[in-house]
């Protein structure tokens, strides 16, 4: 079964960089810092996605992305429109394990994002460079980069759903 997750989470990742092709120049370039502190305060605001179908939340994050970590491994990030409540999950395929931030996405006023888990309170920083094509890097330093593509909203919430299905979620 987990041979088969993941050559599926393979097939679907090398699918999505052979049909959108590769980045372009970037649009903003920013200084990447990470961080896995907690942060000060839970985030707010809406409804979290951490319960239930990923589809019952299409109404709230209609851009999605999904890709490839340095690594090798899948990564699904979603938002809202107003870019202020993200997803961010990445798989390891080797153990099923995953991370996921779900929460609030704020920016600095140095141009950094970071999302804040409404369930554990952690919080990730991360850069990004915006390409024409519409794919997007995020750098998180020391804990990486990842590039993510425009994909439809069904592909990325199946592969959410298969996430919260296959894997155990290590934050």
């Amino acid at each position: 079964m987990k041979k088969l997750l993941t050559l599926m989470l393979a097939l679907a990742m090398c699918f999505a960089l052979v049909a959108c092709g590769t980045p372009a120049t970037p649009t903003t370039s920013e200084e990447p810092v990470a961080s896995t502190e907690p942060a000060t305060e839970a985030a707010g605001g809406e409804e979290t996605a951490a319960i239930g179908d990923w589809y019952d939340y299409a109404d709230i994050f209609t851009t999605t992305l999904y890709g490839l970590s340095e690594a090798g491994e899948p990564v699904v990030f979603v938002m809202n429109d107003a870019e202020d409540f993200a997803v961010l999950a990445v798989v390891d395929p080797d153990t099923m394990e995953s991370v996921s931030f779900v929460g609030e996405m704020t920016l600095s006023e140095d141009g950094l994002y970071t999302i804040t888990d409404t369930t554990s309170e952690l919080a990730l920083t991360f850069s990004a460079e915006f390409y024409e094509d519409g794919s997007v890097a995020l750098d998180m330093g020391d804990l990486g980069a990842l590039a993510v593509m425009p994909c439809e909203q069904s592909e990325a919430f199946d592969l959410l759903n298969e996430i919260d299905a296959s894997t155990t979620s290590v934050a």
